[in-house]
């Protein structure tokens, strides 16, 4: 029989992950705008689907590890590591010739991802207060993926993006004790604690 018969809520990792999607999708929606030139994209949570070269440019977030300090029965912290992965086909990731506004290329767009992430205006990712801890962005990498499935030589990038989020949990309604009447007592002796029947 189950002991927790509510509705168990959403956790705080869940409303980060998705909130983080649809910060970029958002920005990353208004620097199309602003720049004539930049691919179409698109952003996915937890994609399971590999990437495609006739996608253009895709970015996936998806979450890593949390690692939980600060417990308590209420409450704890959790350290959780989010990867901001973004594809692309090589042939869009290079500049032709001197002109370097010719194309907007991966390397642009994980700039304006680590722009956005690391802005004050989102230290928060815009939840509400007493979620979020802090956000940092910890690490950028880039490699070539030779062996995708579709015989296309992909370019991809890995933010490393770190929130500390808070994690709830409803205190248990115990149930007030009535009593408890025991026929031994515990007597100090020079062996130790000794049970004894009272009489």
């Amino acid at each position: 029989m189950a002991i927790i018969t509510g509705t168990i809520p959403e956790q705080g990792f869940e409303k980060v992950l998705y909130q983080i999607g649809a910060i970029l999708f958002d920005e990353l929606t208004e620097q199309k705008d602003t720049y004539s030139n930049m691919v179409d994209f698109n952003v996915f949570i937890d994609r399971i689907v590999p990437f495609d070269k006739s996608e253009n440019l895709m970015i996936n977030v998806t979450p890593n590890t949390i690692n939980y300090s600060g417990h308590n029965e209420l409450d704890m912290q959790g350290s959780t590591n989010f990867n901001i992965e973004v594809y692309s086909p090589l042939e869009l990731t290079e500049v032709l010739g001197n002109d370097q506004v010719s194309k907007i290329t991966i390397h642009k767009v994980v700039g304006m991802i680590r722009y956005i992430l690391s802005s004050t205006k989102y230290n928060r990712l815009s939840l509400p207060n007493g979620l979020i801890g802090g956000t940092y962005v910890e690490s950028v990498s880039f490699f070539d993926d030779y062996n995708n499935q579709d015989g296309a030589n992909i370019r991809v990038s890995t933010i490393g993006f770190n929130v500390r989020i808070n994690e709830n949990s409803q205190l248990w309604q115990g149930v007030q004790l009535q009593g408890s009447d025991t026929i031994m007592k515990l007597y100090d002796t020079e062996k130790g604690y000794k049970l004894i029947k009272n009489n």
